[in-house]
């Protein structure tokens, strides 16, 4: 195989660094958040940043998941936390759903080993997506729902 035949092969990075620009965008200000997250809030641009997740926040996954310990249903937990309900007459926006598909995706991140100036983090998204969960933004609240309520991730904690 020719040098251009292996970098023709290569998977096209820019797709990632899109999706994460998504996830910065995603995070909008505190005030955004219910006040019970307000904590989170404003540490997520700490731990979401346009070079990647910093491995000095890698405690705020853990609080998410904590925080979503025992709750009857995450869409529901998600959706309170990144003020994302909605109404009787009015839908929750993109920009809200956002929020909440942001706040499922940092609770399926996990920070691994930091080694020779690498950090590694695991995403370990619902083995059900085929996406990843920003991507699905612009989706009816029907499907919003059932992607927040996924539990089964792709990897074990082995």
């Amino acid at each position: 195989m020719n040098r251009c035949e292996k970098e023709d092969s290569m998977p096209d990075p820019s797709r990632y660094l899109t999706i994460h620009q998504k996830r910065v965008a995603a995070i909008q200000t505190p005030e955004k958040y219910s006040s019970e997250w307000k904590s989170i809030a404003e540490a997520l641009p700490k731990l979401v940043r346009n070079d990647g997740f910093h491995y000095l926040q890698s405690k705020i996954p853990d609080t998410i998941r904590r925080n979503l310990t025992g709750v009857k249903s995450l869409a529901k937990a998600l959706r309170a936390a990144a003020k994302a309900e909605g109404g009787l007459l009015s839908k929750p926006s993109d920009n809200a759903r956002a929020r909440a598909l942001l706040l499922k995706t940092l609770a399926h991140l996990y920070f691994f080993d930091q080694g020779g100036g690498r950090k590694l983090w695991i995403l370990s998204t619902p083995s059900a997506l085929r996406a990843h969960p920003i991507e699905y933004r612009a989706s009816g609240d029907a499907a919003v729902d059932q992607l927040l309520e996924l539990k089964t991730e792709i990897y074990s904690d082995e």
